[in-house]
């Protein structure tokens, strides 16, 4: 494949921003410019998390658990509330090494009564 890659803000997939062939085009790429490229060059990937969780939330030790089994680089932390204070988020950073293993997490996390977002 042609062309340099650029990470997206969600981890684990990539831009890649084309170099042109004559004819202005690279078949290598997907009709929209993003690939799943060969394992080797996405992972090990550091993915940064934010959950949105409502305000009342009380199930930060449920995702501990379920983070536990994963290679935590930055531990869950608070992050902001909402303007109308309704929600509140939580950060978290994690060291994924596989596609399928960050699909385990998005819905293990997304399963937690009380979590209304995986971002």
């Amino acid at each position: 494949m042609r062309g340099r890659f650029q990470q997206h803000q969600r981890c684990g997939i990539w831009q890649v921003i084309p170099i042109m062939n004559k004819t202005g085009a690279d078949n290598n790429l997907s009709h929209d410019g993003w690939t799943t490229a060969a394992p080797e060059k996405l992972y090990p990937a550091e993915c940064h998390f934010r959950i949105i969780v409502e305000q009342a939330f009380a199930g930060e030790d449920v995702l501990r658990q379920i983070l536990a089994a994963s290679e935590v680089t930055a531990p869950l932390a608070p992050g902001s509330v909402s303007s109308g204070g309704k929600y509140r988020s939580l950060q978290v950073g994690v060291r994924v090494h596989g596609r399928e293993e960050m699909d385990r997490l998005d819905r293990a996390i997304r399963a937690v009564p009380g979590v209304r977002m995986l971002l």
